[in-house]
């Protein structure tokens, strides 16, 4: 039977030497024993003390020379502790320890071989870096994670800086969704439910009376709960002699929101005519407002 590592014992591994009729000091015995502690020396059957020879290679020198009337004799050992090379192959699954399916094989911080727990169902192998033992994670999470719609629920005539009052989250017709968290919104003005990058949109509707040379909507953003700055500006008339016109405006913008307590933001208005109208209902979008969380800030 093979084995990785120390050699099974045997009689091949059992070495006897003997010389008579010599007064040589140094002799060789004819195997390369492992140490001096591996030999059991006598001259005429009286057992040499360790520290009266020494071995160096196949060479065994004593404490002084023999005479020729000398009887020495050598017994020992020449492979315990060697390691041997298994064959290719020949280390086999079925000769593993067993373990607990799923487990993965790593070394610890000492080098000496460790095992992986398993991860739960889904998991993906993590790397922890050099010097630590990789584990099962969940992974990360894919795609948005929050998306939050709001509208102008009841229409006003002329300018708003911010627009209010009557807003209100999406909640109709049957079928409107939330993803994750929702917007807040207090006196016009949005908070977002978490830091990241979200794409903001606008769309404005109107209805005009008459002709209108422009109508504009904004997006403002803060980034100090107090400043706030114009983030995007879209606008369009309305001058074709046919009236009520019914123009509108889209504009967008992607804010880096790095403090939900300061990064927010605003919509506002400016109407060519004080009779001009924002369109305004409950039951479906004609002016809203679409919040997107695309990634981590």
């Amino acid at each position: 039977m093979s084995y990785l590592g120390k050699v099974d014992m045997n009689d091949a591994n059992i070495k006897h030497y003997s010389l008579t009729g010599s007064t040589l000091t140094t002799v060789d015995i004819g195997w390369v024993p492992p140490s001096e502690q591996s030999l059991r020396v006598t001259i005429n059957g009286v057992v040499q003390q360790g520290g009266t020879f020494s071995i160096s290679g196949s060479n065994l020198t004593l404490g002084g020379a023999l005479i020729a009337t000398d009887d020495l004799e050598v017994v020992g050992i020449q492979s315990v502790g060697n390691i041997v090379t298994p064959a290719d192959s020949s280390v086999t699954l079925t000769k593993m320890a067993s373990g607990t399916d799923g487990n993965l094989i790593t070394y610890d911080a000492s080098g000496n071989p460790a095992h992986v727990a398993t991860g739960t169902a889904t998991h993906v192998l993590t790397s922890n870096g050099a010097g630590a033992a990789p584990t099962f994670q969940a992974p990360a999470a894919g795609g948005l994670t929050h998306a939050s719609q709001w509208r102008l629920t009841t229409g006003f005539t002329g300018d708003a800086a911010p627009i209010a009052s009557n807003l209100e989250e999406v909640d109709a017709p049957v079928g409107f969704g939330v993803l994750g968290s929702s917007m807040t919104e207090s006196s016009g003005i949005f908070t977002f439910p978490s830091t990241g990058y979200w794409w903001i949109t606008f769309h404005a509707s109107w209805t005009c009376p008459a002709d209108n040379a422009w109508n504009m909507a904004f997006i403002y953003t803060t980034t100090n709960n107090s400043t706030y700055a114009k983030a995007a500006e879209g606008n369009q008339g309305w001058a074709l002699g046919l009236n009520p016109g019914y123009p509108s405006a889209d504009v967008s913008y992607m804010f880096d929101v790095t403090d939900t307590a300061n990064c927010k933001c605003r919509f506002d208005i400016d109407a060519y005519a004080a009779a001009t109208g924002t369109e305004g209902n409950t039951d479906r979008n004609k002016t809203y407002m679409t919040f997107l969380r695309l990634a981590d800030t």
